[in-house]
């Protein structure tokens, strides 16, 4: 059985609480008959883990001078006494929330517990600092401790969604915690590269202005790549020649034109054109620019057939001429 307790002076007892580590706060030494007095005092707890429900079996650090209980464990932003929010042992806690403990401490027969200590501030693993607050005390009964500090998580993850990989970027798959909402991103997977199909002539290219041709990939239709088709360039070849009169009574020069068409667009230019002196009888080769003109004069001293030769120029220019009309008389 205790001994009758006396009511003594307010004290204060400060409490650190962690898993696995003690904190032991000293009270101010104060004789009494021949009870041994309590100087310090310590209580291992369980600190809040989201998901978990709160610990109402609380651990004291020398069970052979005092006992402990938890008196209630709140909400901390909920205030104190009659306004706090207590938790029962069937709530579990929220990651990131602030709960603080109160708890009893008894002295065991022939113990007593020091008159009065000072409020203090006590650090918790982890770095996180929780106040202590002072209560009330009595010899052979009870002393009162408070701190504070933020529910950790047990995270407990699962597979929230599946990021396929595409044809430049990697998947990845990514997990939420079912508990606190937590998530991060793993199991990734190498991104597909490209699968590119045959390139197809969008723009054709002309002969003065560049194409264009294009390729789908396979895997992601999405992508496409373009490339310049170059200007083709016109390839002129000689097609035509005429002669500016036909009757050579009266001059024996004339003007002879060359003219030629592009292989690629159809469009006709003059490759070539100069005056010439022709005989007034017979058939004779002249020479206008890089190209061998054929004419033939028949005894009236009229050009009765003029052509294209072989040319002396290069390019493309072994194609005969058609006969060519005068246009003057």
């Amino acid at each position: 059985m205790k001994k009758p307790g006396r009511i003594l002076t307010s004290l204060l007892l400060a409490v650190m609480m962690s898993i696995g580590l003690m904190a032991a706060i000293p009270l101010m030494a104060s004789a009494a008959e021949d009870d041994e007095i309590i100087t310090s005092v310590s209580v291992f707890v369980t600190p809040p883990i989201a998901g978990e429900h709160p610990d109402f079996t609380p651990i004291s650090g020398d069970p052979d001078k005092y006992t402990v209980s938890v008196y209630y464990w709140y909400i901390f932003e909920s205030g104190i006494g009659d306004d706090a929010i207590r938790l029962t042992s069937t709530d579990t806690y929220v990651a990131g929330q602030a709960y603080a403990v109160r708890i009893w401490f008894y002295a065991n027969e022939g113990y007593i517990f020091d008159t009065f200590a000072n409020g203090l501030w006590a650090t918790f693993s982890g770095g996180n600092t929780h106040d202590i607050w002072s209560g009330n005390n009595y010899p052979n009964t009870m002393a009162l401790f408070e701190g504070h500090y933020f529910a950790t998580c047990i995270h407990d993850y699962e597979v929230s969604s599946v990021i396929n990989p595409t044809c430049e970027e990697q998947g990845y798959t990514i997990y939420t915690c079912s508990i606190c909402g937590d998530e991060y991103a793993g199991s990734y997977t190498p991104a597909l590269g490209h699968d590119w199909g045959e390139w197809v002539i969008t723009t054709p290219a002309t002969c003065g202005a560049n194409g264009v041709e294009t390729r789908v990939c396979g895997n992601d239709l999405a992508p496409i790549q373009t490339r310049v088709i170059p200007a083709m360039g016109h390839n002129y070849v000689p097609m035509s020649v005429t002669t500016s009169s036909t009757n050579l009574q009266d001059k024996t020069t004339v003007t002879i034109t060359v003219y030629g068409v592009c292989a690629n667009c159809g469009e006709t230019i003059v490759l070539a054109s100069q005056s010439v002196k022709l005989k007034q009888n017979g058939t004779q080769t002249v020479k206008i620019g890089d190209y061998d003109v054929v004419v033939v004069v028949n005894g009236n001293n009229k050009i009765t057939s003029i052509y294209l030769g072989s040319p002396t120029g290069s390019g493309n220019q072994n194609n005969q001429g058609q006969n060519g009309n005068g246009n003057k008389q």
